[in-house]
Parts: structure tokens; C-alpha cells; sequence
């Protein structure tokens, strides 16, 4: 009897060794597989590092790509508007160029040019009423002393001469008054001119009693005999003078004669 039961503790020992055993294995086997799922485990983390960083790197080229071609777009239609712009400018150069050559043949020939047209304007003032002729006769000499001054450019004298024009051509539109000496009757005198354009060109003497008239044709002053002249230049010097108003006045003008 107690044979079997020492029997049956060894059988439960042995049984309990094997256990043991088979329990100490499977615990290996099991730290062994966590070990391994582990270092997989970080391997995936690596791996998925590595691919993180390489997409992150991907997208970072790929907007620099991006960014380069949109710089290139800029860069290339910019320089087809500098393109057009160079053209343009050279376009306007040679336009200025050719300016800048005309205006050097323009101002060669204005010298001369003005020359003649001051020639002309005194001739012009020789022939016609003998009214301010010491202001116009200074004019004409102001204007060839301006062509051979240094500080005047080619442009300001023939300006000026253009303007001694448009002087000329105002006394054909206004009435005029000043006091000059002329020759009457052998004697010179202090008399009032009343110039009324070019249409006529009266003087009188400052005590009224002489009246004359200026003849184109005689190129000389006549008295007038008619009293009621007299009356009308008094007038008409202070119509000019505006201590008059402007009204109708008879005075002589010279009829054309039919050819």
C-alpha cells in the first residue's frame, strides 16, 4: 500500500518536472517571439521614418520644382516684354536720330533764312508809313546785332524775328497816338501823329492850327485845308489816348485808284 502511493508521488513529480519543463520552453519560445515582433516592430517604425522623411523630401522638391518653373514663366514672358520694349526703344531712337538730323539741317538753314526775312522786313518798313519808325528801325538793328550773339540759339532769333512780324502786323490793327518832330513848312515842330492803322497817318500841331496828312504816293506830309479836319484828329488823338469814347470820324484816307 505504501509502495503504490510512493509510486503515484514520483509518477506526480515526474509530472510535474515535465511540466515544468514543457512550461520553462513554451516562456523561451514566447520572450523569443516578443523579441522578435519588437525588433520588427521598430524596423516598420525605421522603415516608415525613412519613407516619411523621403516623401517630406519628395513634396520639398517637388514645390521647389513648382516654384522654379512658375520663376521661369516670370523670367520668360519678362523678357519678351523687354524684348518688345528694346524694340520699341530702338524703334524711337532711330526716329530720333533722324530728328536730331533734321533739326541740324533746319537750323543751318534758319540762319540764313532769318537773314532774309529781317532784310525783307526792313525794306518792307522803308516803304510804308514813316509812323514809330525810330522804335522800328531799332527793332531791325536789335535783330541783326541777336544773329551773331553767342547767348541767343538759333530757335530764340528766329523767334524773334517771327515776332517783329507779329508787331508789323498789329499797327494794321489799332489806333495809335504819340508826339514826334517833323518839317512844316520849313520849320521843324513838335506834333501829335495819329496813326489809324495803315489806312492813314495824320500829324497836328501841338497848338491845332496846322493839320497834315501823310501821302503814300508823294511820300510826304500835305496840309490839310479843311477846318473840319482839325476838329476829327483832336478827336481822334484822344480816342486813342481812351479819354474819348470810340465814334464815327471823318477823316481823309486815301481812295485806290482803278488801274
Amino acid at each position: 500500500m505504501n509502495m503504490q502511493r510512493m509510486k503515484k508521488v514520483a509518477l506526480s513529480v515526474a509530472l510535474a518536472g515535465g511540466v515544468a519543463t514543457t512550461a520553462g520552453a513554451y516562456a523561451a519560445d514566447l520572450n523569443s517571439i516578443i523579441k522578435t515582433g519588437q525588433a520588427k516592430v521598430a524596423a516598420n517604425q525605421q522603415s516608415q521614418a525613412r519613407v516619411d522623411a523621403i516623401a517630406d523630401d519628395t513634396d520639398s522638391r517637388l514645390a521647389d520644382y513648382k516654384q522654379t518653373n512658375k520663376q521661369i514663366e516670370n523670367v520668360q514672358m519678362y523678357n519678351t516684354q523687354l524684348e518688345k520694349s528694346i524694340s520699341n526703344q530702338k524703334e524711337a531712337m532711330g526716329e530720333l536720330e533722324q530728328s536730331i538730323k533734321d533739326v541740324v539741317v533746319m537750323q543751318r538753314q534758319m540762319g540764313p533764312l532769318a537773314e532774309k526775312m529781317i532784310a525783307a522786313l526792313e525794306n518792307f518798313i522803308a516803304l510804308d508809313m514813316p509812323f514809330r519808325m525810330d522804335e522800328r528801325n531799332a527793332r531791325i538793328e536789335q535783330l541783326r546785332a541777336n544773329l551773331t550773339d553767342p547767348k541767343f540759339s538759333t530757335s530764340e532769333r528766329f523767334r524773334q524775328v517771327l515776332e517783329a512780324y507779329k508787331i508789323e502786323d498789329n499797327y494794321s490793327r489799332f489806333i495809335d497816338t504819340y508826339t514826334d518832330t517833323i518839317n512844316v513848312n520849313g520849320t521843324d515842330r513838335e506834333v501829335n501823329i495819329l496813326q489809324i492803322g495803315r489806312i492813314s497817318l495824320l500829324a497836328q500841331t501841338k497848338d491845332n492850327e496846322v493839320s497834315m496828312a501823310w501821302n503814300k504816293e508823294a511820300k510826304t506830309w500835305e496840309p490839310l485845308t479843311d477846318s473840319a479836319y482839325r476838329s476829327a484828329i483832336v478827336k481822334g488823338v484822344r480816342i486813342a489816348k481812351k479819354q474819348a469814347v470810340i465814334e464815327v470820324m471823318e477823316l481823309p484816307v486815301e481812295a485806290p485808284e482803278a488801274e
